[in-house]
């Protein structure tokens, strides 16, 4: 039993997760910083490589407000996304995100735009205080022919990887 505890201890110190590193107060919103660790890099350029596959990034910010022995009361959600694909009219890859379409020569290229830390402008222009907090959830969705061990294997896999930090805000 503590063999099996200590591999699940060991497999999640290695999942895919995310973090708010940063976070700038505006006039009319914040602007948090979101940095991605563990990120499936070679399983995602792998997926557009060869099977020519779209890889899915979406990040969803919920704002929610803390009550007393109560389920936090949920106030405003925003979801971003980039979609990354390879596009055959032009040889080229792609990068769609809520805003604007990206062209990329290689597939390590938009895999690395994906991966890389944005920074994102939420609208939350209620009065935030410490009893409000954000749940970020990130889920990314890829298909391969390669199993968990990089080996080939003939069958399509789709792979779900989330992850989720929550952000409180403070009196500052």
């Amino acid at each position: 039993m503590c063999i099996f505890f200590l591999h699940f201890l060991a497999s999640n110190l290695n999942a895919f997760s995310l973090s708010i590193p940063y976070v700038q107060k505006e006039e009319q919103g914040f602007i948090f910083s979101v940095r991605y660790k563990n990120f499936p890099l070679q399983e995602v350029i792998l997926s557009l490589k060869e099977q020519k596959e779209d890889v899915l990034l979406i990040l969803e910010a919920s704002l929610y407000e803390r009550r007393f022995l109560l389920p936090g009361l949920f106030v405003k959600k925003l979801v971003y996304f980039k979609k990354a694909y390879f596009n055959p009219e032009d040889n080229a890859y792609r990068v769609d995100t809520e805003k604007t379409t990206l062209t990329f020569n290689s597939a390590e290229d938009a895999a690395l735009f994906l991966v890389r830390s944005e920074s994102y402008y939420f609208l939350f222009s209620e009065m935030l205080h410490e009893r409000h907090f954000v749940v970020f959830k990130a889920t990314l969705t890829y298909k391969t022919h390669l199993n968990p061990k990089l080996r080939y294997t003939s069958k399509l896999n789709t792979y779900i990887k989330n992850a989720e930090t929550i952000y409180k805000f403070s009196k500052d």
